[in-house]
C-alpha cells in the first residue's frame, strides 16, 4: 500500500469516526424522544380526563387555557409522527453506512482503497449528519411545544409545576 492508499485509509477512518459520533448522537435524540413522547402521553391523559369530567377545569376555559392546551397537543400530535420516522431513516442511513465500511475493510485488505469509494463515504456521512441535525430541529420544536403546554397545565391546576 503506498502513501496515497495510506492517506485515503486514514480518511475512511476519520470519516467512520465521524459517523459514529453521529450515531451516538442520535441514539441520544432517540432517548430524548422516548422520555418527551412519554410525559407527552401521560399529560394528555391528565388533561383529556380533567377537561371531560372536571368541571373546575371546564371553568377554567372561559380564561382560554384549555382552548391553548389543547391546541398545543394538537400541534404535538402533528409533529410526533415525523420523529419515528426520521429515526427510521437515519437508522436505513446507518446500515448502509455499516455496508459502506464493509466494502471499505474489504478494499483496504486488498490494497485497492480508491479516492471514489472515500468520497462516497463523505457523502453518506454527510448526508447521515443533515438528517440528523433536521430531527434535533424537530425534536427541539417537540420540546419547545411541551414546555408551553406544561405551562398551560400548571395554569390550570393538572400539574404541581413546570418541571
Amino acid at each position: 500500500m503506498d502513501d496515497s492508499q495510506g492517506a485515503l485509509v486514514d480518511r475512511v477512518g476519520r470519516e467512520a469516526q465521524l459517523f459514529k459520533d453521529v450515531g451516538v448522537a442520535v441514539g441520544a435524540a432517540g432517548q430524548r424522544w422516548l422520555e418527551t413522547s412519554t410525559r407527552l402521553c401521560a399529560d394528555l391523559e391528565t388533561f383529556g380526563d380533567a377537561a371531560l369530567l372536571d368541571p373546575d377545569v371546564q371553568d377554567a376555559d372561559h380564561s382560554g387555557h384549555v382552548r391553548a392546551a389543547a391546541e398545543l397537543f394538537e400541534r404535538v400530535a402533528a409533529l410526533s409522527p415525523r420523529v419515528p420516522q426520521m429515526l427510521a431513516g437515519l437508522s436505513a442511513q446507518a446500515d448502509s453506512f455499516r455496508d459502506l465500511l464493509t466494502e471499505c475493510v474489504t478494499a483496504v485488505k486488498d490494497g485497492e482503497v480508491d479516492v471514489t469509494l472515500v468520497e462516497r463515504a463523505e457523502r453518506m456521512r454527510m448526508s447521515f449528519e443533515t438528517s440528523y441535525v433536521s430531527m434535533a430541529d424537530l425534536l427541539d420544536e417537540v420540546a419547545a411545544v411541551d414546555q408551553a403546554l406544561r405551562f398551560q397545565l400548571v395554569r390550570l391546576g393538572l400539574r404541581d409545576s413546570e418541571d
